[in-house]
């Protein structure tokens, strides 16, 4: 039957699962937690695309410099009203450059997140089939508690034991809702959809139904 082993080995995986997950490893180590639980691939093409954003959002030295220049052919060309608006509509030209060119390298940051999107995709999937793989061998291993479980009254009554087996089923059992609880908080997007309503009404109607006495108690 159950015992405290059990309950620590639980524990065990919720420790596992947190110190795997977004709030320790994937501080310390982003790498490594990204290629264990998000499955990103390369990302020299994002930083590129950020960098290139980056250096040019924070440039202001050029872009000031390019003013000025506008600025000093005006004065060349005197305070006339054609010379202000001829001035006017190059530095309107040239604050579109500005805008068309940090248009383009966002671009560039969009299109270098779709092979990243895609893989990550295609990583959560696998991580998915592994967890859905671990609760269909504890339904297996359910399935095969009850065939090898004894009655319960000849329990009761002393004639017969539990088998040895059904011990050892027991601990494995456990150990892969462990291990479900480890990948589920170290990648955490499903813990996200839960719906806490519906899960408060899924408790409660277990809860009756597993403690509720059925039919008459023998006297």
């Amino acid at each position: 039957m159950p015992d405290q082993r059990h309950l620590y080995m639980l524990v065990a995986g919720v420790l596992l699962g947190v110190l795997l997950g977004p709030a320790v490893l994937a501080r310390l180590a982003p790498q490594a937690y990204d290629t264990m639980f998000l499955g990103s691939g390369d990302l020299s093409q994002l930083e590129q695309a950020q960098a290139e954003l980056e250096l040019f959002l924070t440039d202001e030295d050029t872009r000031q410099a390019r003013i000025d220049n506008i600025l000093r052919q005006a004065e060349v060309l005197g305070d006339g009203d054609s010379a202000q608006i001829a001035t006017q509509e190059q530095i309107a030209l040239l604050m579109n450059d500005f805008a068309d060119e940090q248009e383009r390298l966002e671009s560039n940051i969009d299109t270098a997140r779709v092979p990243i999107l895609a893989n990550q995709q295609a990583h959560r999937e696998k991580l998915s089939g592994m967890l859905t793989m671990m609760l269909l061998l504890i339904v297996v291993i359910l399935a095969t508690e009850a065939i090898l479980s004894p009655q319960r009254d000849e329990l009761e009554a002393g004639k017969t034991t539990l088998p040895p087996a059904l011990s050892r089923l027991i601990t494995i059992r456990y150990a892969l809702a462990a291990g479900w609880l480890m990948l589920m908080l170290a990648q955490p997007v499903w813990l996200k959809g839960i719906d806490l309503t519906f899960g408060g009404l899924l408790l409660v109607v277990v809860l009756i139904a597993g403690l509720v006495p059925l039919g008459k108690q023998a006297n």
